[in-house]
């Protein structure tokens, strides 16, 4: 039986003198950290609804962090964060959109936190809770497992190295060994001192010193990693209704967006995307060279995976066509000082080939919503060098 926090995560409880309005959301980006999901989020900016970014009313966050928090927030600060989607309408008037499966005739409402891939239970409950299971819609994205883990490594190393806001990283620091240790070296102006370079550990350390001490322990509440992606994917399976789950593999869009795209129109209810050729789900174009999304495999996303991760909700006009092509993010192109070797990551990529191979077996078994690929894309081994 599938292992939850439930001993020491604090009940959902609801105060029913206060309104539940339904303004929570009917879409989940469900993951995986590391795999485009800023990108697509950027682009369903067009259509959704976003939290309320804590900040700046008037900007919209795509990540809310709640159901991986739940020992920090309550129902209500949640529902809050979406208040304003039951009156905000997207797109044009051609493109305006309801989601048909809501009681409340709410437009899409989005949250694109890519934690939750591992919080399967947690969602389940909540939703279950307020009778809203079956209106729910879940897109997971994987990516190769030891790309996604470079890419991640790449991720903490720059917020470590470049960034002034508490780091997220700090394990891979080699002369710190906790959170509250490095966060208190401070100058006598009390400035926090950046690490050098030297203090951090290459990728090699990281998946010797932290990664496979982790990995090699059971998966559970207290262990919980993103490359198993069986492991989490049969705990959503036996949770919701697999028709609400389209599962993707991260080289679909980036690759053939167009065709990424396309299915995700399809799969939420939006309008079509006009004048765009279709796509047969099961091509698959090898001459499409690296996109723009925001985790390429070659660098790191400039913006963190933190609570406010923000949209730029002016980015497109609500009179203009959108694009049948995600956005560009900014990133940092990495060194080749800075890149492991191709021996490094084919040992990891070795590591993770039985549970890769558990995962394809579970997706033939279990098919998914029609938009989905079948059989799903087998994960390819690109030496990031």
């Amino acid at each position: 039986m599938y292992e939850t926090d439930s001993h020491r995560r604090p009940f959902i409880r609801f105060d029913h003198r206060k309104k539940i309005n339904g303004t929570i959301p009917n879409v989940l980006m469900a993951g995986v950290q590391k795999s485009g999901s800023s990108a697509v989020g950027a682009y369903l900016q067009n259509w959704t609804c976003f939290a309320m970014s804590i900040s700046d009313p008037n900007r919209r966050s795509k990540e809310v962090h709640y159901f991986d928090h739940l020992d920090k927030k309550d129902f209500y600060w949640y529902q809050s964060r979406f208040r304003h989607c039951s009156n905000e309408r997207f797109g044009s008037s051609s493109q305006n959109h309801v989601f048909n499966q809501s009681a409340a005739q709410l437009p899409l409402i989005v949250d694109a936190t890519p934690r939750y891939f591992l919080y399967p239970q947690e969602i389940h409950d909540l939703y279950q809770n307020l009778g809203l299971l079956n209106t729910l819609k879940i897109v997971i994205v994987l990516r190769e497992p030891m790309a996604r883990e470079l890419s991640y490594y790449h991720m903490c190393e720059f917020n470590i190295r470049k960034r002034k806001e508490p780091i997220k990283g700090f394990f891979l620091l080699r002369r710190f060994t906790t959170k509250e240790n490095y966060t208190a070296k401070t100058d006598r102006n009390g400035r926090r001192i950046l690490p050098s370079k030297k203090d951090i550990m290459t990728f090699q350390e990281y998946v010797n010193k932290v990664f496979l001490p982790r990995a090699k322990q059971p998966q559970s509440s207290t262990n919980r990693l993103f490359g198993f992606y069986a492991h989490w994917l049969e705990k959503w399976f036996e949770l919701f209704d697999r028709q609400q789950i389209w599962v993707v593999n991260y080289d679909e869009i980036r690759f053939n967006q167009t065709s990424f795209l396309q299915r995700l129109h399809s799969f939420l209810g939006l309008p079509p995307l006009s004048g765009v050729a279709g796509d047969d789900n099961s091509s698959y174009n090898d001459t499409i060279q690296d996109s723009d999304l925001d985790d390429d495999n070659v660098g790191v996303s400039s913006s963190s995976d933190d609570d406010d991760t923000v949209v730029d909700t002016t980015a497109a006009s609500s009179s203009s066509p959108v694009p049948a092509k995600l956005p560009t993010s900014n990133y940092k192109h990495l060194a080749d000082e800075d890149k492991p070797s191709c021996y490094v990551q084919l040992a990891l990529y070795q590591f993770f080939a039985s549970h890769n191979k558990r995962l394809y077996q579970l997706l033939e078994e279990n098919p998914g919503p029609s938009v989905e690929t079948r059989p799903f894309r087998r994960f390819r081994f690109d030496c990031r060098n």
